[in-house]
């Protein structure tokens, strides 16, 4: 008995031990995860944190990790040359496009990571004599640019130039310096937060079955003080997609690149009110003329026109508007409608029929039959709800189906604003409720 009782005990304090040895080395990854790289102008940080997801997706899917593919398994032979660290930082540069992403790891190898990216990724070589390899691939969007000991990854939408960015970091050792920022970056404990020097814009937190998030936006809408949307979404019918929003964006001094001359935003808010849904459920019919070619009795070669019946997805816009005819009209003078339809140059998949109600609203519509709907109105200056399996069933979306085979739904509200800034909470739920959201960002 005395024996099984040492035994317990060194195997409690080895255990306890181990745990103490474990807590410390995240504690220094920790710290030194913050020592990583990030530009000393960056704008909006992402704060992935490594070491806790990983934690929480090896306790959540243990037991159900599922094996490896003789493919995969030969790819995890190559050794990919980096380290990674207790966090990552996904973060924008000030003076550079939102669209262009920039990220640094640690390089444990840079001769297994040049071997990696180029094998894997197939990134080319690209000259560089600024001290640091650099690689590109095919269409230039991705850039890598690594020394023997720090690399610095680049995405940008529209090819923007970041070889000054990757001089700061890799030649000039210009790092965040702002303690202000740095602080908060360490204070925040959420799964994944987005932020900015002003505070966290958006969190997401993981659960088996769905991915919640919460964030917060300055008031970049205008329109009146009550809201419309529906009050529920009965998410087992047809409805695919529903936005509703009071207000646009404040884009005044813009001229949106549509119809014929471009549409005044100053123009339409000038006659615009509040209240703008957009509803996508179900479909309809429409026609659609298909020319062929056929030999007539003189064995000439005429056209041959036949009006055939196309199922559609039945989508209607309302607008609210203060002088609906006034809107209208400007709307036909720049091209944008015609005929009492959206220009076919605007949406050319389908054909959008436009009318005004009682109400004060202009509705545009694939349905030629679609009549104004009655609304809840309760305080939601904006709320979206997307179904991505009723949205796949439509055939000129059929090729997302790969894609959302894996959730189900999303849906987001925001409340009323408080001080000029508006807060929004989000779902998105999986197909599969008792799989981790993890399984899927890691696979």
């Amino acid at each position: 008995m005395k024996v099984l009782k040492k035994v317990l005990t060194r195997a409690v304090l080895l255990c306890a031990g181990l745990l103490l040895l474990f807590y410390g080395v995240l504690m220094i990854r920790e710290r030194l995860s913050y020592k990583q790289a990030i530009a000393y102008n960056a704008d909006v940080i992402v704060k992935i944190p490594v070491d806790d997801l990983a934690i929480d997706y090896f306790f959540g899917e243990f037991g159900d990790l599922g094996g490896s593919s003789k493919k995969e398994k030969k790819e995890k032979k190559l050794n990919k040359g980096v380290y990674y660290p207790a966090n990552v930082f996904v973060y924008t540069v000030k003076g550079k496009k939102a669209t262009t992403l920039f990220t640094s790891l640690p390089v444990a190898d840079s001769a297994d990571l040049s071997i990696y990216l180029i094998k894997k990724y197939k990134l080319k070589r690209e000259a560089s004599d600024k001290g640091y390899s650099l690689l590109k691939n095919n269409d230039g969007r991705f850039r890598v640019a690594f020394t023997e000991d720090r690399l610095v990854l680049s995405y940008s939408s529209t090819k923007e130039s970041v070889t000054d960015v990757f001089d700061s970091l890799l030649v000039e050792g210009k790092q965040l310096t702002n303690e202000l920022y740095l602080k908060m970056l360490k204070s925040v404990d959420d799964d994944i937060v987005i932020l900015t020097e002003e505070g966290p814009v958006c969190t997401f937190e993981f659960e088996k079955g769905f991915i919640s998030f919460n964030g917060s936006v300055k008031n970049s809408f205008k329109g009146a003080k009550s809201y419309n949307t529906l009050a529920e979404i009965q998410t087992d019918t047809t409805r695919a997609f529903y936005l509703s929003m009071n207000g646009i964006p404040l884009l005044k001094q813009h001229t949106l690149p549509i119809g014929e001359t471009g549409v005044s935003v100053a123009n339409v808010m000038a006659k615009y009110a509040s209240g703008i849904q957009v509803n996508v459920e179900g479909t309809t019919l429409q026609e659609k003329s298909v020319i062929t070619y056929d030999y007539n009795d003189d064995f000439e070669k005429v056209e041959v026109k036949t009006i055939t019946q196309e199922e559609v997805p039945s989508i209607t816009m309302s607008l609210k508007s203060n002088s609906v005819n006034g809107l209208m009209s400007y709307l036909t003078d720049k091209g944008v409608l015609k005929d009492s339809m959206l220009a076919s140059d605007i949406f050319p998949l389908y054909t959008f029929f436009t009318k005004s109600s009682d109400r004060g609203n202009i509705i545009i519509s694939t349905n030629v039959n679609e009549n104004e709907k009655d609304v809840a109105t309760y305080g939601l200056p904006f709320y979206l709800y997307a179904n991505f399996r009723n949205l796949a069933e439509y055939k000129d979306l059929v090729f997302i189906k790969p894609y959302v085979k894996e959730v189900k739904d999303i849906e987001i509200k925001s409340q009323p604003a408080d001080n000029n800034v508006f807060t929004f909470t989000g779902k998105l739920n999986l197909s599969d409720t008792d799989k981790s959201p993890l399984k899927l960002l890691i696979k």
